[in-house]
């Protein structure tokens, strides 16, 4: 049933006159109406293009990562200081900081970064298992799909989940 509210909304939402970044890249005007699309269509609040337009109007997103873990580590961060326990974006941002933590994990592992990499695998499991614990089932769905997905960025041999530089 959640999922299909959620198909059902962003399927139907129309973008408000103030939803294109003014003075922005069309690759980072793009990435806003990516995410602000994701969070109305996710968060079943009245209230949630506010939310969305609010959260997005700092986010500092790049409109493309190229091969540094950098960028996906700026946006994690920038969502990780927006993210406190009764933020009514909490759990949208436990997978956006997931999705961005794994990127930049695998960019990292292109690098042979092990220090980024190592940080990168411990907060993408401590997200996801935040996700995976909200009673809105939706996020532990897009957790679990997140995980599954071979790669998001960067392809390469290893996961965060199962990472261990020790071995």
């Amino acid at each position: 049933m959640r999922l299909n509210r959620f198909l059902m909304r962003r399927g139907t939402l129309e973008w408000a006159a103030g939803s294109v970044v003014s003075g922005q890249g069309s690759g980072i005007a793009e990435a806003h109406r990516i995410l602000e699309r994701a969070i109305v269509a996710l968060v079943e609040r009245e209230d949630a293009r506010a939310l969305a337009a609010d959260f997005l109007s700092g986010a500092p997103l790049a409109a493309e990562w190229g091969e540094s873990a950098e960028a996906p580590l700026t946006e994690a961060r920038y969502a990780e200081r927006r993210l406190t326990p009764d933020a009514p974006l909490a759990p949208f941002l436990y997978v956006f900081i997931a999705q961005r933590q794994r990127a930049a994990f695998e960019l990292a592992d292109r690098e042979q970064d092990l220090d980024t990499m190592k940080a990168a695998a411990e907060k993408y499991r401590a997200v996801m298992q935040r996700a995976r614990s909200v009673p809105d089932s939706i996020y532990g769905l897009l957790a679990d799909d997140l995980d599954r997905m071979p790669f998001v960025h960067a392809k390469g041999d290893k996961h965060p989940t199962t990472f261990n530089p020790d071995t």
